[in-house]
């Protein structure tokens, strides 16, 4: 035997014990240790199907503590951690699902899928807490929220979005103070169109006109072709460029404004308006805090700002009462569009702004109806010629304004509407109405528990009211 072919079966024998001791070590440190993690994931998503998220928490740290440093194991634990996150929301725990999430953004601060959830999260405990009159903390939140999203551009996308979602639920709500610390930071993470635009309508309901202008002009450089955004800021331009001609006073429970011109007495319109303010807030149950704006117009200037036509002499837009002055304010129609348009204001506040407009506009005529008559000639002859009143025929009178004299009878047929249930189950019923209606009830779903009827009937009974009331 030649010392060469020896020397290669030493070489031989060498690499075979090598690679023996490295398939003993790899067994033992390296597929055995990933099949072992692998069953500690299967362990946790046992748990999370049972919802038993701590348990499941437990294990997902003791894998974590094991698992080799392969960036891919790692990533899948993580997103063992954000399925568990969702589990706990869904039940309804908000903050064990953000501590979770906390725990796993402590274990990688990088991780795209935990730092989004969290930031959402976080959130979504912003809202609650402004809900309650907590601003404090929830400002505390959403910066955390913001610190997180400014780590990923795809995460501050997602957590401006969210938080302009948010917004909208609090504009809806009459939430003022929530819409702005939500949606101004929302805009400041990616200044979208529609956010500038609900920052505009937020600035205008609040009577800021010089704010709402500002961003109504970003809004029409953002989207020329944004007729809506033209619109408002041709008009916001228009209500400014008429500030300095009338003086702002405040009335009692209302911040009223008149032009400068106007010789009334002060005293004689405060008065009418606590009338107004006492009998609509008996009627419904609540009286508003202090501070509705109204703003008294000329003819022509409330034509030319606000676009008007037609026989419309006033209207509330959500920032105030806006409508034509009548210089004789003893006559009848001054008080009943003044009364008008303040139970509209009222039933906005009330209801969320989910009031169907059948019903805001029966309320608002209710209380019109007070101080001027309303004589009920669309009603009668509707009536006379076999026709039926129904909630159906209401809602698409005030779905196509176009149609005068549908629209006529609809404002009746919503009176109508009122004063039969006024009569026969009492303002006590109407503000129940009004409060199931903020939840988005639908009126067929209120009648059937609160009168124990189903809708037909109640049409049927509403109708032989009217009948008996309007055709004696």
């Amino acid at each position: 035997m030649s010392d060469s072919y020896q020397e290669n079966i030493n070489i031989f024998i060498v690499s075979m014990v090598v690679i023996i001791i490295l398939s003993w070590a790899f067994y033992h440190y390296g597929f055995r240790h990933e099949i072992g993690i692998y069953e500690y994931i299967r362990k946790v998503e046992a748990q999370i199907e049972a919802k038993k998220y701590k348990d499941a928490m437990q294990v997902l740290a003791k894998a974590f503590k094991e698992a080799p440093s392969g960036e891919n194991v790692r990533k899948v634990l993580l997103q063992e951690y954000v399925k568990c996150s969702r589990g706990m929301n869904d039940s309804g725990d908000l903050d064990a699902a953000i501590e979770c999430l906390l725990k796993a953004s402590s274990l990688d601060p990088k991780d795209l899928l935990v730092m989004n959830d969290l930031a959402i999260l976080l959130i979504s405990k912003a809202a609650r807490l402004a809900k309650d009159k907590d601003y404090v903390l929830a400002m505390n939140r959403v910066k955390k929220a913001v610190d997180i999203a400014m780590r990923s551009k795809k995460a501050r996308k997602n957590v401006s979005i969210y938080l302009f979602n948010k917004a909208a639920e609090a504009y809806a709500k009459n939430d003022p103070r929530t819409v702005y610390i939500f949606a101004n930071i929302s805009y400041s993470l990616w200044p979208r169109v529609e956010t500038i635009k609900m920052l505009a309508y937020h600035f205008y309901k609040e009577s800021d006109l010089e704010k709402a202008r500002f961003y109504w002009e970003k809004a029409v450089h953002a989207a020329p072709d944004d007729t809506d955004a033209r619109s408002e800021f041709e008009k916001v331009t228009r209500e400014l460029a008429m500030r300095d001609k009338m003086d702002e006073i405040e009335m009692g429970y209302f911040k009223v404004g008149l032009f400068k011109e106007y010789d009334i007495d002060k005293d004689v319109l405060s008065s009418l308006l606590v009338d107004i303010y006492k009998r609509v807030g008996n009627d419904l149950g609540i009286y508003l805090p202090k501070g509705t704006s109204i703003t008294f117009y000329t003819e022509d200037d409330f034509r030319t700002v606000f676009d008007q036509k037609g026989i419309v002499r006033g209207f509330y837009d959500g920032s105030g009462i806006k409508m034509v002055f009548i210089p004789d304010i003893n006559d009848p129609m001054f008080k009943a569009v003044i009364a008008h348009e303040y139970t509209h204001a009222v039933v906005s506040y009330m209801t969320d702004n989910n009031c169907p407009p059948w019903f805001n506009e029966a309320m608002a005529v209710f209380e019109q109806k007070v101080y001027a008559p309303y004589p009920p000639g669309h009603v009668k002859a509707f009536s006379d010629s076999g026709g039926k009143l129904s909630v159906a025929l209401l809602e698409k009178g005030f779905a196509q304004m176009e149609d005068l004299g549908l629209v006529g009878l609809s404002y009746e047929g919503a009176y109508t509407a009122v004063a039969f249930i006024t009569e026969r189950w009492g303002w006590s019923s109407v503000r129940k109405i009004l409060e199931r209606m903020k939840g988005r009830e639908h009126i067929a779903n209120i009648v059937d528990e609160e009168f124990y009827l189903s809708l037909p009937v109640f049409e049927s009974m509403w109708n032989e009211y009217v009948r008996e009331e309007y055709l004696k």
